[in-house]
């Protein structure tokens, strides 16, 4: 007898639940055109707790009173926070007070975004009762807090990002000041060092420079022998005043003093054509030393600052051409004799410094046009007093100083003229004025003893 195997089925009038999901899973586990299975499908109903928030309270950050420009710029940083800081609390008090009349009321609708018709439960009015009686929020209740927790925390995440993008330019900020502070103290320091050395240097050179003039005037001065023939007269302007306020030697009181503060060769050449005459016949023959030129080479300016008389390159051969003129005055009196006595070197910077006037650029430009025209000057009185016979005292060979260019084996020297001996860039130190009154002397009693 033929063996034969298959599934046997038994038929009821009335199947079961569980049987007919049993049946339903058996047929598509066998159909070979079936390739999902389902089982079952369930709706599970969530609710949420969730608190309410409260308003902000917008604090206005602390500002920076310290009156400098980087307290300026972090201020501006804290003012853009701050509007940034109310722009999110009004943001976020915004959507608390929606939260509020979203709890508080029933008929509120919103517009859903899905085109597909939401599924309703069994009983939905019980929501809606609970709602009315107990005040329990729905399922559109809760979405709609949802939403707006979802805008609160959005802002917020805007808020740190914000927080965190000016923390980052605040940190960048600050590491840039505190290097550039760092180079001013290193820039400030290095020039301290330098103001240190050259302030050093300058007090060396000027107590080396007194120490010479010293020495030059602790030289005893020999008793002139012999008898005097000529009588020395001086005509000057305010360089004269300080040197007369050094005479203390007894030869040195028989100078005749003629001067005048501010006067240049034209006026002391008129006062000379006046007074001449009468000179020679109250003393005798006289030696003559013209020393003016100060103020023929500079001008003084309203705000007592001075500056440069005159450009043109020919402006020390005009100058000399009037000095000529005194050569004319001393002819009708052939035993008086005339020198031209040499003009020291100035400064119209060191003056306008002493002032408390700021020098301008072109002043400074200036005192290397007046040293040029000093020099020229200079030279055509050499030649002058070469021709008369006649020697001018070396007063600048006092204003001179030399200082080390490279420090090399040879140790190369940079001759300059110093301007550390004045009062003011004009008028000298009492030292240097007795100095210059002794180069004096030591000249007249030449020119005027036997």
């Amino acid at each position: 007898m033929p063996q034969s195997s298959g599934l046997c089925c038994f038929a009821f009038n009335k199947l079961s639940q569980r049987e007919k999901l049993c049946n339903a899973l058996i047929t598509e586990l066998s159909s070979p055109k079936s390739p999902t299975s389902f089982l079952d499908r369930e709706f599970w109903h969530h609710t949420f707790q969730v608190p309410i928030p409260k308003k902000e309270e917008s604090q206005p950050y602390p500002s920076c009173d310290i009156v400098h420009q980087h307290c300026y710029i972090l201020n501006q940083a804290i003012s853009q926070l701050s509007a940034v800081r109310a722009h999110i609390s009004s943001n976020i008090n915004h959507t608390v007070d929606t939260i509020h009349q979203l709890v508080s009321k029933e008929n509120l609708q919103v517009k859903s975004k899905i085109k597909s018709k939401s599924k309703r439960g069994l009983f939905d009015f019980i929501g809606s009762i609970s709602k009315s009686l107990f005040g329990t929020a729905t399922v559109k209740d809760v979405n709609r807090l949802a939403r707006h927790m979802n805008i609160l925390s959005r802002n917020s995440h805007n808020l740190a990002k914000s927080m965190a993008h000016h923390d980052e330019l605040l940190s960048s900020y600050m590491s840039k000041t505190d290097k550039r502070f760092d180079n001013i103290v290193s820039e400030i320091q290095n020039n301290h060092d330098f103001i240190q050395n050259v302030t050093q240097e300058t007090a060396k050179f000027i107590t080396e420079f007194e120490k010479k003039s010293e020495n030059y005037l602790q030289t005893p001065r020999s008793v002139t022998v012999g008898k005097r023939y000529l009588r020395p007269v001086i005509l000057s302007d305010s360089k004269g005043v300080c040197l007369k306020d050094q005479v203390r030697h007894p030869e040195d009181r028989q100078i005749i003093w003629l001067n005048k503060r501010g006067t240049n060769i034209q006026n002391s050449l008129h006062w000379l054509e006046k007074n001449i005459k009468s000179k020679i016949n109250e003393l005798g023959n006289i030696h003559l030393y013209i020393w003016p030129g100060t103020c023929d080479l500079t001008t003084k300016n309203k705000d007592r600052t001075i500056s440069l008389a005159s450009q043109h390159p020919d402006t020390s051969k005009k100058l000399f051409e009037n000095l000529k003129k005194f050569k004319l005055l001393l002819q009708p009196y052939p035993n008086s004799k005339i020198t031209f006595i040499e003009i020291p070197h100035y400064s119209i910077t060191k003056w306008n410094n002493h002032n408390k006037k700021s020098p301008s650029e072109d002043r400074i430009n200036q005192d290397q046009e007046l040293h040029q025209q000093i020099i020229n000057l200079n030279s055509q009185i050499q030649e002058s007093n070469s021709f008369l016979h006649e020697r001018s005292p070396l007063l600048n060979l006092h204003l001179k100083a030399s200082k080390q260019v490279k420090r090399e084996k040879n140790k190369p020297r940079k001759q300059y003229i110093s301007y550390q001996l004045y009062l003011d860039g004009i008028h000298p130190k009492p030292i240097l004025a007795k100095a210059w009154l002794a180069e004096l002397s030591t000249q007249i009693r030449v020119d005027c003893w036997h």
